[in-house]
């Protein structure tokens, strides 16, 4: 029997941090953009794998289990066809976890394709574990309520410190508001849905959470600058001001390097309503207060709605409706265009 379930990933805009000493608490505040690329795993029992769990990294993320661990069940765990790889640590924690916490005795393989960048803003943790969680739970016809596999997975990204808010998103569709932070918190989660909504990406490298959620000056200065972007969105719900708002957080930030700034004007630049789209003009890092202009020509049709940088990555996403145009008026390479996810978490 073999199992396959998809996981979108999801672009953070901007968000707040919030710690408390229950994990399932803790997370964040702020607005997500689910794209349909993102993490497939497929899981199937095996009779002779390769390799076995390490149990030593479920042993850091939860000390409380003090279940049996004499019988270990071995897994085989490949990441985009790769076998034991470091981008396998969460889906091994997660894997890890459920044998655990339900006593499986049998041995099984994961493989993960990952469809986005890895460490770049996308979420690809919380997918991992999302995948294998659920994955595993239908291999194994053990029928876990879905919500209970959600808070495992929410703890492993906060714990790991690879993420606070990405699995609450994850579970959602389309556009998804975050007014309250925590797992618990799900009657506080909203959406928007988008038909006819693309993201563009151009990533240029990766971006370590855990150095910026867990550092104290930024974990304050992000809380601080994330919660007045939830409130100005909250007050405007459009497109315009959904980036214009994620570009002035990460301004504010100071997460954006020279590199980045040019992405974003080549975006914005390069589209076809050049003139209702965010003209930054930042290529020197300077504060303008024309970024994202929302202005709209009476009587045309809006195509495009700016850009922003991905919380956390060194990747630039814009919103289009017609992404093939973007893409040819653009000098940029690695383009990844994806659609805005409105099915959520899905059996294949």
């Amino acid at each position: 029997m073999r199992v396959k379930v998809f996981v979108p990933s999801n672009i953070s805009c901007f968000f707040s941090v919030h710690y408390d000493k229950n994990p399932l608490k803790s997370g964040s505040t702020g607005v997500g953009i689910l794209l349909d690329k993102g993490v497939v795993t497929k899981a199937k029992k095996t009779s002779k794998p390769t390799n076995s769990c390490d149990y030593e990294n479920f042993s850091k993320l939860d000390k409380q289990n003090n279940q049996d661990k004499s019988f270990n069940p071995e897994v085989n765990i490949k990441i985009n066809g790769k076998l034991n790889t470091p981008n396998a640590f969460i889906a091994k924690t997660a894997a890890n976890i459920f044998i655990t916490k339900y006593n499986i005795n049998s041995s099984f393989s994961i493989e993960q394709e990952i469809e986005v960048p890895i460490g770049s803003g996308f979420g690809t943790s919380g997918a991992s574990a999302l995948g294998v969680l659920i994955s595993l739970n239908d291999l194994f016809n053990l029928n876990i309520e879905s919500f209970e596999l959600y808070k495992i997975a929410h703890q492993i990204e906060v714990k790991s410190g690879t993420g606070l808010g990405d699995v609450i998103s994850q579970i959602s569709k389309g556009i998804v508001i975050k007014e309250r932070p925590g797992i618990l918190n799900k009657e506080f989660v909203s959406n928007i849905v988008y038909d006819d909504l693309f993201v563009v990406t151009k990533t240029i490298g990766e971006i370590d959470t855990h150095s910026i959620i867990q550092n104290p000056k930024y974990a304050e200065r992000i809380s601080s600058l994330g919660l007045m972007a939830l409130n100005k969105f909250l007050n405007d719900k459009s497109l315009f001001n959904l980036l214009k708002v994620s570009f002035d957080f990460a301004n504010k930030m100071d997460l954006m390097n020279d590199k980045l700034f040019n992405i974003i004007n080549e975006f914005n630049n390069s589209n076809s309503n050049n003139s209702n789209s965010n003209s930054n003009n930042n290529n020197n890092n300077n504060n303008n207060n024309n970024n994202n202009n929302n202005s709209v020509n009476n009587g045309s049709k809006i195509n495009y709605f700016g850009s922003s940088m991905a919380m956390l990555g060194n990747t630039i996403f814009a919103l289009t409706k017609t992404p093939e145009d973007l893409v040819e008026n653009i000098n940029l390479d690695n383009l990844l265009i994806s659609k805005i996810d409105n099915k959520g978490i899905r059996f294949l």
